[in-house]
């Protein structure tokens, strides 16, 4: 029904959001709607983030067996996210791949494979950070009105170096929903300061692999002045990140 699509659409912008109201909002879906597949694997999906593992299978479990209802595409989102919430790691992300290749605008979908405690992220594979850089830049045009993406998409610009691409795609985002209020947004003058800041410190810590190793601090250096000096240190003669893997939009 147009009900419950517009409950999902709420639920799916409020959990992307991590906001407080997705599950009352899923709730309401799933009172509408009990075999809304994609409702009860996005409950699934919350269920995981809450860190609830049981109850997280046990819905992914339930909008598994409502699967074989489902038009393709819902289907197909099910199962992939099923496989998420089970823990399938390699095998997850085959399906996400497979299933974008079909669906691109699934952000649903798309979500697990991003941020620091994604599939790719996660991984422990050397390279993650541009790895995901390169998982996302093909959907770049088609999730262009997207604000979760542009938010999304500037971590990974951030996490890479590319501090510039990374303030202007959160602008974007920020543009794109204006039901969400930046930090900082009475001083709209500190936000790209903000994202600098983070951004340069995890620049650093990009480069730790195959560079030299921080020096212990003595007795005497563990302030957080000391610290830094040895960082900067440290950090001096360091070639730049790499140039961007084409364009960041």
């Amino acid at each position: 029904s147009d009900a419950a699509a517009d409950l999902y659409r709420q639920a799916i912008t409020a959990f992307l959001a991590a906001q407080d109201t997705t599950e009352p909002l899923l709730d309401q879906l799933l009172g509408l709607d009990p075999d809304s597949g994609v409702g009860r694997i996005a409950l699934a999906r919350l269920r995981q983030s809450q860190g609830r593992g049981e109850q997280a299978r046990a819905e992914a479990q339930r909008a598994l067996e409502l699967a074989p209802k489902l038009l393709p595409r819902e289907a197909s989102h099910v199962q992939t996210l099923a496989s998420v919430v089970r823990g399938e790691g390699r095998a997850a992300l085959a399906r996400v791949h497979s299933h974008l290749e079909t669906y691109p605008r699934d952000v649903m979908v798309l979500a697990p494979a991003t941020g620091v405690f994604g599939l790719i992220g996660f991984s422990g594979e050397v390279g993650r950070e541009q790895a995901l850089l390169r998982f996302l830049q093909p959907y770049c045009n088609v999730l262009a009105d997207d604000w979760w993406f542009k938010a999304t998409l500037a971590f990974a610009a951030c996490e890479t170096g590319h501090l510039d691409s990374a303030a202007r795609l959160v602008a974007q985002s920020w543009t794109l929903n204006q039901t969400i209020p930046p930090p900082l947004s009475k001083h709209p003058s500190a936000s790209r300061k903000q994202v600098v800041d983070v951004a340069q410190s995890r620049v650093r810590r990009t480069f730790r692999d195959g560079r030299p190793a921080l020096p212990q601090p003595s007795l005497g250096q563990h302030s957080v002045e000391g610290v830094l000096r040895l960082i900067d240190g440290t950090m001096d003669g360091i070639e730049k990140p790499p140039e961007p893997l084409g364009d960041i939009q």
